[in-house]
């Protein structure tokens, strides 16, 4: 009698280790995965709030243009070269080079939200920066889940 091959034993003890293997770790994939996405976020808006800051600071430029300006930090916006009408904001990030842009992780956003607003404000050419239609644990601006103080008895 030949014995070549697994017995059906053997094969469902294997499944069982695989599966509780993958048990294991998906969940630990899945926070990877999660937070990949919002380092990629953080990085964006901190190139746009940089490329923002080099344009303040520019003599040549007008800073006060951008005063009170919002852009739309959505999912997928794109920035189009051909026949789109810009924002100064949108003008600022295209000669900066940053034609589009998006947000990966849909934590950023509140509850029901799919956009995010950034407001520039500019005081004596200095920019400041405020995001409104977030989701008010996490703070993309400081790129962390904000510090919640316990409830004091």
């Amino acid at each position: 009698r030949s014995n070549a091959g697994f017995s059906l034993v053997e094969l469902i003890i294997v499944i069982a280790i695989m599966v509780i293997l993958i048990g294991v770790l998906a969940p630990q994939f899945i926070k990877y995965v999660e937070s990949s996405k919002k380092s990629t976020d953080i990085q964006n808006v901190d190139e746009i709030i940089t490329a923002i800051n080099v344009y303040c600071a520019d003599p040549d430029n007008s800073p006060s243009s951008l005063s009170g300006k919002t852009l739309d930090l959505t999912l997928t916006p794109v920035i189009l070269a051909d026949g789109t009408t810009y924002t100064d904001i949108q003008k600022v990030l295209y000669e900066a080079g940053i034609k589009s842009y998006s947000l990966k992780s849909d934590e950023w956003f509140a509850s029901g939200s799919t956009k995010l607003t950034l407001t520039v404000t500019v005081t004596d050419g200095s920019p400041s920066y405020k995001i409104t239609g977030a989701n008010t644990d996490y703070d993309i601006l400081a790129g962390k889940k904000k510090k919640t103080e316990p409830a004091t008895p």
